[in-house]
């Protein structure tokens, strides 16, 4: 248990930082890059659990001394990461944007940020590159961990040091047993929250205790197969692998070998050892706090994504912030002779004081919303579409368990007290559009129903986009079938993000195709009209609404280009348009799909020239990305009356 400085540490943290940043800056090459984080883990376990163990053996452990280290390894750097990100955020953020930050800000003095981040988004959705302090959750979970990880070690080292190692493994098995569980039915549970982290930590601490004599041919070849893992880790891994989970045992125990085997004369040892790296491993800490907020500040500011030029000067920005930072105070506040803030008291004082300070930064934020009143009245005005959501989004969009949750749903279309005439299946774009659709179903005397579902689409035998969905949306089409024989209605409404079919990959067990692809959604949508229309229903597809360049939040762009007076162009082509949604509009203008069903087209409704409207005077037409806002849905008045109007001058007939 001796520790000793070992250089090939620092150049495996070199290792370890550079995919993070990469990936996080949009480099397609490291898809795996987020594994960086993972290495972390088993290199501080590594270290802390060897530093633990010699002073626990020793008699000599303090914890008062154990956190000081802590708090002067994390909090001055951080701390200054914080401070600097104020400035930008009040001065480019959005209210509703700001008040998140205030909560991250609030989160990160607490070291809850892994609660929070999990609880706002997940770590791959696209909001979470605008977040300048969700790459603290990784900080949380270790400081998590080692505000108990010294108490257990103090426990269970009275029972001998061979029980405490066995208890540890034990523990271990049951952190990765649970992460390989979790990882399938709740993703981003597993990846912010410690117990199914802990494993890695543990992996590096028992690494710790493992001793060999040198030998050189074992020691090259397995260190090599260490960094190799490492290395198809970052480039084969993408945001589809569940991490953590078995697959993590690939980058966990490749460190775990470059840590034992990499010793002195092997190749990994020469290659990790190296100026560079080790020079590149001693900054690691700062250009892990810098990156994130460089990158999420140039996505708030631009809207558009930057390019990969601005993401690569920022790469080597964060490296240079991180070296200053290391030499003007990760450095000062360390080290033994001369430093910053020389006594325990000191320093707990000071950083405390600064983290009360943040804590109530961050309650103010909070509190303020965000601190509305400093953005222009036009800015203003145009955010508050974001509120302009419709009654049925939140009242009937959610997760069924039986047939009779879809029957029991209060989620009356339309006219009520009388025989249902119609019904409206889709997913969340459905929902969104379900208050104009009840309005126009009252104005020609129909009643109706809506049953909508998070991400399934209403089509038979398509999956949702998540492992976790598709049991979900077959146990919806199920109902649907059902519900259609059951009520046959005069009119079914199908509407859906028909962007995402091509997405939609999980072909459910009672796939009426046997394939995946475009075949498979051509048979699956083609069977689907066909059996509603056999109920003796007229079937109507409602498609395409239109989305912003680059997929972004389209009241806080248009607001924020209000309140930065930039004069940019975000809006879609009609090219553009059918583009994205190619896979659904070859189908809905198939001959097949005629026989059975009618396309309801609303390009037009939104493109009234070569570019499509998401903005009209100061109301935008979604309140999200994608989903109509109340207002926008109101652009479809004349269509969707005409679907009420037309089935009855055919019902007439």
């Amino acid at each position: 248990m001796e520790l000793k400085y070992r250089p090939e540490i620092d150049g495996l943290r070199a290792l370890a930082v550079v995919p993070v940043i990469l990936f996080h800056a949009g480099f397609k090459m490291f898809g795996g890059g987020f594994i960086g984080v993972d290495v972390f883990f088993v290199i501080s376990g590594y270290l802390i659990t060897t530093i633990i163990v010699k002073d626990v053996e020793a008699g000599t452990f303090s914890f008062l001394e154990f956190y000081e280290r802590r708090a002067r390894r994390i909090l001055p750097a951080l701390f200054l990461v914080m401070v600097c990100c104020l400035p930008f955020a009040w001065m480019w953020m959005m209210p509703i944007e700001l008040a998140e930050f205030s909560s991250s800000v609030l989160s990160v003095s607490l070291f809850a940020s892994n609660a929070l981040f999990w609880w706002q988004s997940g770590y791959f959705e696209s909001a979470a590159e605008l977040k300048p302090l969700l790459h603290t959750w990784s900080l949380a979970v270790e400081e998590q961990y080692y505000i108990m990880f010294p108490v257990a070690v103090l426990f269970l080292w009275r029972f001998g040091r061979r029980h405490g190692i066995w208890t540890m493994a034990l523990i271990a098995m049951l952190s990765l047993a649970l992460s390989e569980y979790v990882s399938r039915y709740h993703p981003s549970e597993n990846f912010y929250f410690l117990p199914t982290r802990a494993w890695e930590l543990m992996a590096g601490g028992l690494c710790s205790f493992v001793a060999s004599k040198p030998l050189a041919i074992r020691d090259n070849i397995m260190s090599m197969a260490g960094f190799i893992a490492i290395a198809i880790s970052v480039f084969m891994f993408d945001e589809t692998t569940p991490i953590p989970s078995l697959y993590a045992l690939l980058p966990v125990l490749g460190t775990c070998a470059v840590l034992h085997y990499a010793k002195d004369g092997t190749f990994v040892q020469s290659a990790l050892s190296a100026k560079p790296m080790v020079g590149l491993g001693l900054i690691s800490y700062g250009a892990y706090l810098w990156h994130q907020p460089l990158f999420a500040f140039a996505r708030i500011r631009s809207l558009r994504e930057p390019t990969w030029l601005l993401m690569f000067s920022l790469t080597l920005g964060s490296i240079a912030l991180a070296y200053l930072t290391w030499i003007f105070l990760e450095a000062p506040v360390r080290r033994k002779i001369g430093r910053l803030l020389p006594n325990p008291r000191a320093l707990f004082f000071s950083l405390g004081s600064i983290a009360a300070v943040f804590m109530l930064v961050g309650a103010a934020g909070i509190f303020e919303e965000g601190f509305a009143q400093r953005i222009p009245k036009a800015a203003s005005e145009i955010t508050a579409s974001s509120s302009d959501i419709g009654q049925y989004r939140n009242k009937c969009l959610d997760y069924p368990t039986s047939d009779d949750d879809f029957v029991s749903q209060n989620c009356h279309l339309g006219l009520e007290g009388k025989k249902i005439d119609f019904l409206l299946f889709g997913d969340s774009f459905a929902a969104a559009l379900a208050d104009r659709v009840s309005v126009a179903a009252r104005q020609a005397g129909y009643a109706g129903l809506l049953y909508a579902l998070h991400a399934c689409p209403p089509i038979i035998g398509i999956g949702g986009t998540w492992d976790q969905t598709r049991s979900r949306c077959v146990l919806y089409q199920n109902a649907m079938v059902a519900i259609v024989s059951r009520l046959k209605p005069k009119i079914v409404i199908l509407n859906a993000a028909w962007t995402q079919l091509e997405s939609q990959r999980l072909i459910a067990e009672n796939s009426p195709a046997a394939t995946t692809g475009y075949d498979a959604f051509y048979a699956n949508t083609i069977e689907t009209v066909k059996k509603i229309k056999e109920s003796g229903a007229s079937v109507y597809v409602v498609c395409c609404t239109p989305r912003a360049l680059n997929k972004i939040d389209i009241p806080r762009s248009y607001a924020k280009l209000s309140m930065l007076g930039i004069d940019d162009d975000i809006r879609q082509t009609k090219v553009e348009l059918e583009r994205d949604n190619r896979t659904a509009l070859a189908i809905f203008k198939s001959d097949d799909f005629s026989r059975y069903a009618t396309l309801i087209d609303v390009e037009e409704d939104f493109c009234k020239s070569e570019k499509c409207d998401l903005l009209r005077g100061a109301h935008a037409l979604f309140f999200d990305k994608a989903h109509l806002s109340r207002y926008g849905s109101e652009q479809l008045a004349p269509t969707l009356t005409h679907i009420f109007q037309g089935t009855q001058d055919i019902l007439a007939k």
